[in-house]
């Protein structure tokens, strides 16, 4: 995600949802890819979880880029901890796949339609 051509309209467009002190609460990238919409890279700090920030967040970013693309369907790859949060928004498992990480063994992939 450090390579400057992956920004911008027609690539990864980054979100913050910020408190209303101004302080960074949450984050969402969405990718215009394959003619749909990929949710990427979902963050909140642990002290505003469980408070909506985060989906407020992605629907702002799901907003913006129907708009400034026209692509409806959207994707996501979730963890066990953010998919309670992507069921919530209508999405399902389409497909199981395993990732590696040092602490973690992730595996779960959902689409909406």
């Amino acid at each position: 995600l450090c390579v400057p051509q992956v920004w911008g309209d027609d690539g990864l467009n980054g979100y913050v949802g910020y408190l209303e002190n101004g302080l960074p609460a949450t984050a969402a990238g969405v990718m215009a890819i394959h003619n749909k919409l990929h949710v990427v890279c979902v963050a909140t700090r642990p002290e505003y979880r469980c408070r909506g920030f985060a989906e407020a967040t992605i629907r702002h970013a799901l907003h913006d880029m129907r708009r400034r693309t026209g692509l409806r369907r959207t994707t996501l790859s979730a963890t066990e901890v953010g998919a309670p949060l992507y069921a919530r928004m209508g999405y399902h498992e389409t497909a199981t796949f395993l990732v590696y990480t040092r602490r973690h063994n992730y595996q779960r992939s959902e689409e909406k339609r």
